[in-house]
């Protein structure tokens, strides 16, 4: 992603005036807990956010582990403030590092080496990245903590904002499995409001301006071929055929 360039006094300033005004909310009195936390929370969410932005933090020359630390990081301050903005909503797609291709992402799931601990997802559970020519080939996979996700198409590269935004994995900032509440809130509210990406707006049921007609996934189940590949894929990754259960 495009970073932004700043004057370094310019970074500095802002960096002055967050500390001030952090000290200014958190000193002032007769302001409930839950309010002064939140607002406190905010200014620290827009800095990281700012600091990320600007290149301050390189999120891309960071090991894994501390990538993933800054965005429990972010996580962490969107659920004490408890809501999400558009922009916020965007923000999370600066944090999408997954291996490349598919045959790198089999390869790291049976290396059992990422901190990420990529799992298979059902399909029945992908369905939000199956739109489009060829989406039922779509593969998705997710971190053991709920958080990032990957998916790759039919030809096994990663799918991205850049080369297609409607089916491209997202980070959570809920864990989809064990806060599904927030999940709900943070995650999946605002994809319906503002879709993926600034770049591409549509989501699922949104109308597609060239046919009309509400946008809807493509028919896994329907295409034998694209079954069949879930399979082998399945079987190369975990070692035992899969069994579709009912969800």
């Amino acid at each position: 992603m495009e970073r932004l360039k700043l004057n370094k006094y310019v970074l500095i300033i802002v960096a002055i005036m967050a500390f001030i005004i952090t000290g200014v909310v958190v000193s002032c009195a007769g302001m409930k807990g839950s309010t002064e936390n939140k607002i406190s929370a905010q200014i620290k969410l827009d800095y990281v956010i700012f600091q990320i932005k600007s290149g301050i933090i390189d999120i891309d020359t960071m090991n894994d582990e501390e990538y993933i630390s800054i965005g429990y990081k972010v996580c962490n301050l969107i659920s004490i403030v408890d809501r999400i903005s558009k922009s916020e909503h965007y923000f999370r797609n600066y944090f999408s590092r997954a291996p490349l291709t598919l045959d790198e992402m089999i390869e790291t799931i049976q290396k059992n080496e990422s901190p990420f601990k990529w799992k298979l997802v059902t399909p029945n559970n992908s369905i939000f990245h199956m739109f489009g020519k060829d989406g039922e080939y779509n593969t998705k996979f997710i971190s053991e903590d709920g958080h990032f996700e990957a998916v790759y198409n039919k030809s096994g590269k990663l799918v991205t904002e850049k080369n297609d935004p409607l089916n491209m994995g997202t980070f959570n900032y809920a864990d989809q499995v064990n806060e599904k509440t927030k999940h709900l809130e943070f995650d999946i509210m605002p994809y319906f409001k503002w879709g993926n990406s600034k770049n591409d707006s549509r989501h699922y049921m949104s109308i597609d301006s060239n046919t009309d007609d509400n946008i809807e996934p493509e028919d896994f189940n329907s295409n034998q071929d694209a079954v069949e590949r879930y399979k082998r894929i399945y079987k190369e990754i975990y070692g035992t055929e899969y069994v579709q259960i009912l969800e």
